[in-house]
């Protein structure tokens, strides 16, 4: 197996992105991993607004594809759940972050995710809509 890949955008509070972070974690967004690469758009949760119980970002992984696809190797033309991908949000009420994710993240992946996102405490959560097979998962 090759080399394996982390690609990172940062957004700060007026929308900007870089590669490198502008505010301290933890982190918000979503996330795209194959085997060898991993792909995200990271929000600081210090900077979202909302008061919600759990920190989330607006990000949404159709708007986000078309700037991600080539990293897998993939075209804007391919649907943005070809590969698996996910969602990382912290509870406000103690911090810990909680990774979304479907059947196709390995552990040793989700350590990668949280360790990006700089989560001290973590869970992690496999949820339908994020599963390789969400078609069938869908239409039942």
């Amino acid at each position: 197996m090759g080399k394996s890949r982390i690609l990172a955008t940062y957004v700060d509070e007026a929308g900007q992105r870089t590669s490198e972070p502008t505010a301290s974690g933890p982190f918000v967004g979503i996330w795209w991993a194959d085997k060898s690469t991993l792909a995200a758009l990271l929000q600081p949760a210090a900077s979202v607004k909302s008061r919600a119980p759990l920190i989330d970002s607006s990000f949404e992984h159709w708007r986000a594809w078309d700037s991600v696809c080539k990293h897998f190797k993939r075209g804007s033309d391919e649907e943005y759940f070809v590969v698996p991908r996910g969602r990382v949000l912290l509870r406000r009420q103690d911090g810990a972050g909680v990774i979304y994710h479907g059947d196709a993240t390995s552990n040793a992946m989700l350590k990668r995710i949280a360790k990006l996102f700089e989560l001290a405490t973590y869970a992690t959560v496999v949820n339908g809509h994020y599963l390789m097979d969400a078609d069938d998962y869908f239409n039942d």
